[in-house]
């Protein structure tokens, strides 16, 4: 049996389609892009700091947020290949994965959770959808899901709930958010029972320690908070000036911004451990026989051979393509 890591790993990969009337261009879909990602490599988030403007950006690893909080089980596998079973029936064939889903839970989920009465902590019997597009998150990929509580061993989250959670899963690879997701998988939440208000929360809650002061934000980055006191507090480009001002960056800099890697909880920023300031960016126009694909910036000192080989080489572009530096 593949393990979490095996399976999201692969959910991040999934070919979602393309559609000529979508924004994806030739090669610019979120699974086309990831293909030559190594996501275990990666850092589990990135705190960029716009140091002109004073904007910041958080985002956390699709990759290891999921795996942080779910694991393949034998009977998260088996109720996959249910659903899967459930999808290649004839009367379902015209049936989008979205629907698969709804479809699936609400015919063959929901009469075993009301016959045996399981329950979880804040999880809903209903087969509720969530869309992480439609509120703020950190996660750098559109996550689409249902929880729903299951049987299981109950023991280990303690309490007196009968069921724990699992969500039926699927990963936005494409590009305009409407379509191109995977198609659904089961997991199983691991560790303790009120971890399913980690799995919500750690969307938007992030640390960052600006020398020897910590600061919180609980959502996104729009509001920061000292050391988790709402009496000294800052809007989220304040803290952006905040920290260019703690490193000491003047204020008419023409670099651009700092980028931080940390965990899933947060990082740190210390004076010389900075993070490495990039250089002024200048855009490029992407072309493919004709057609503009897209605008991407690079660094001042790149020029045409050298934007064209990184977008080839580590940005799956077709060959064929012209750059031509933009205004």
């Amino acid at each position: 049996m593949a393990d979490a890591k095996t399976i999201i790993a692969g959910m991040l990969k999934e070919d979602t389609g393309k559609h000529f009337l979508d924004s994806g261009f030739d090669n610019g879909r979120q699974w086309q892009r990831n293909q030559r990602r190594e996501f275990e490599k990666e850092p589990e988030s990135v705190f960029e700091v716009d140091v002109i403007r004073g904007y910041v950006t958080i985002q956390k690893s699709t990759y290891h947020f999921l795996n942080t909080f779910f694991e393949a089980t034998a009977e998260s596998e088996k109720l996959t290949q249910e659903m899967l079973a459930f999808a290649d029936l004839p009367e379902n064939a015209d049936m989008a994965w979205m629907e698969v889903m709804t479809e699936f839970f609400e015919q063959r989920l929901l009469p075993r959770i009301e016959d045996e009465g399981l329950e979880t902590y804040n999880v809903s019997t209903k087969g509720d959808v969530t869309n992480t597009y439609n509120y703020e998150s950190s996660i750098d990929q559109v996550l689409q899901f249902i929880m729903f509580p299951w049987s299981g061993d109950a023991g280990r989250f303690g309490g007196n709930h009968t069921g724990i959670p699992y969500i039926i899963l699927q990963i936005h690879g494409g590009a305009d958010v409407r379509g191109g997701y995977t198609a659904p998988h089961i997991f199983a939440l691991k560790a303790r029972e009120h971890d399913i208000d980690e799995f919500v929360l750690a969307d938007g809650d992030y640390y960052v320690s600006v020398g020897d002061e910590q600061w919180y934000t609980d959502d996104n980055g729009s509001h920061w908070y000292f050391e988790g006191s709402t009496h000294r507090s800052m809007k989220g480009e304040d803290f952006g000036f905040y920290i260019r001002d703690f490193l000491g960056i003047p204020e008419d800099t023409v670099e651009s911004s700092m980028k931080f890697p940390g965990d899933l909880n947060g990082t740190s920023i210390d004076k010389p451990m900075a993070g490495r300031v990039q250089k002024k960016q200048m855009p490029w126009d992407v072309y493919l026989r004709g057609r503009w694909l897209d605008t991407i910036f690079f660094d001042n000192d790149f020029d045409e051979a050298r934007v064209k080989k990184s977008l080839v080489d580590h940005d799956n572009f077709d060959s064929a393509i012209v750059v031509v530096r933009g205004r």
